[in-house]
């Protein structure tokens, strides 16, 4: 496909990044001559000078060619107004947003009464990591959280911490201690390497696992699960009281007890008035003694999510060092995302690339398969692969999931048929019928093209 991909920023490089290793001819755009070319020496894609919502740079870009234009500069009101231009001049089929500020959520509608006319879709990276922050806090140990099968069925992805006292117990261990709820652990993934497990699979410290159940017991599950860690979440501090900090507060604040580190004087003012329960601190997050003044080592989980990526991780590591049972950390940079092993001194990275590319996957590829979630550093997919009819025939329609040739790096571990789950180790007489939902680990990316045309 040609993609133009507007805003030479980290987030439209690492999203050119990625698309390219799915074979995608990218075009990037931005007004900096001198990145660009920098970028175009790094990367196997064409760049073009000049602002990115003027028509001539749009027409140079390959406009008219287009099948996607993904807006990701670093201000809202161009990548909307890019969007409408690049699709009522030269009708590019689909039109993506990238939108920092949460403040256009709640007038999208009032302001884009017919926005499919011009843009296809907004994506807010802000609102979907605050979403995935309260999922942390709220499912101690899980990562991931995902509804599917409109709902009806739960997938989870799990990581035991060093805490946890699941560490040398069996999968039929588990099974056991958890008797009169059913749920499926199809995949544990051990130093970056994934495999089916077996009843007598022994969990080990830093082991990530999937799993899946209905979603009328999810409830009960996690409520059994909190053995995966110990301790009940209880007491959060939040350094940095932007929109992500200040949502997850305003969200949680009713439930937990929660302090705000701010250093902007202004800003915390204004959070502290708009939040009834939470404490707002006004300070540097480079104070230890501060953090030694607020208890900062009685922290239940400790979350830095401020501007500055080396603020976040040092202050992350300080707080864990300090005896917070959990800190976490928002990095922005791909290098210290992809190339520091934090595994000791943090215990999870949020990157909100990765969030976006997730997104940006399901609006990019044929409308069957649909991107879950990625993980570890984005080198691993979970996919969902939706059977349907085309043409009145289907090349894997009634084939033997047994007879079918995956690619390297494909693994399918759940098949969704009628509400009804079946789980890997039934495969072996399966045949694919219409409306299945597939479920699948990708470890491969460019295996993904070879299933978007077998499926």
């Amino acid at each position: 496909m040609k993609i133009i991909i507007l805003g030479a920023s980290q987030v439209g490089i690492n999203i050119a990044e990625f698309l390219l290793i799915e074979n995608n001819d990218i075009t990037i755009v931005d007004k900096n001559e001198s990145s660009l070319f920098q970028l175009q020496d790094r990367l196997d894609l064409r760049v073009v000078v000049g602002y990115e919502s003027r028509l001539e740079v749009l027409r140079e870009a390959g406009a008219e060619q287009a099948d996607i234009l993904i807006s990701a500069t670093c201000s809202d009101e161009m990548n909307i107004i890019a969007c409408q231009i690049a699709n009522s001049f030269f009708s590019i089929p689909k039109c993506i947003a990238i939108l920092k500020s949460t403040d256009y959520i709640e007038i999208e509608d009032k302001i884009f009464p017919e926005n499919q006319k011009y843009i296809n879709c907004f994506i807010h990276p802000e609102k979907m990591i605050i979403k995935n922050l309260i999922d942390f806090i709220e499912y101690p140990g899980i990562l991931k959280v995902i509804y599917l099968f409109n709902g009806t069925i739960v997938l989870s992805l799990l990581r035991i911490f060093d805490n946890s006292n699941l560490v040398g117990f069996s999968i039929f261990d588990i099974k056991n201690k958890f008797s009169g709820i059913d749920f499926f652990i199809p995949i544990i993934i051990r130093n970056g390497r994934p495999f089916f497990s077996i009843n007598s699979t022994i969990f080990k410290f830093n082991d990530e696992f999937f799993i899946l159940c209905l979603s009328k017991n999810f409830l009960e599950l996690i409520k059994q699960l909190k053995n995966i860690k110990q301790t009940e979440n209880k007491n959060i501090m939040l350094v940095g009281g932007g929109n992500i900090g200040f949502g997850v507060a305003h969200s949680l604040e009713k439930k937990y007890n929660i302090k705000i580190l701010e250093l902007n004087k202004k800003r915390a003012k204004m959070i502290s008035k708009n939040l009834e329960y939470s404490t707002v601190l006004l300070g540097d997050a480079s104070d230890i003694k501060l953090f030694a003044e607020e208890d900062v080592g009685k922290m239940d989980i400790f979350i830095s999510l401020t501007n500055n990526d080396d603020t976040n991780i040092i202050s992350s590591i300080v707080a864990k060092k300090m005896g917070s049972k959990q800190s976490l950390a928002l990095v922005k940079n791909k290098f210290y995302f992809e190339l520091i092993d934090f595994s000791k001194e943090i215990d999870e990275i949020i990157f909100p690339q990765e969030i976006i590319i997730s997104e940006l996957l399901n609006q990019i590829r044929s409308s069957n398969i649909i991107s879950l979630f990625l993980f570890d550093k984005s080198k691993m997919e979970v996919i969902e692969i939706i059977v349907r009819k085309k043409n009145d025939s289907s090349f894997i329609m009634g084939s033997l999931l047994s007879e079918i040739t995956l690619p390297p790096g494909i693994i399918i571990f759940a098949i969704i048929r009628y509400n009804n789950l079946i789980i890997f180790d039934h495969f072996d007489d399966i045949r694919i019928e219409e409306a299945d939902h597939i479920i699948m680990l990708c470890t491969d990316r460019v295996s993904v093209k070879v299933i978007e045309t077998l499926f």
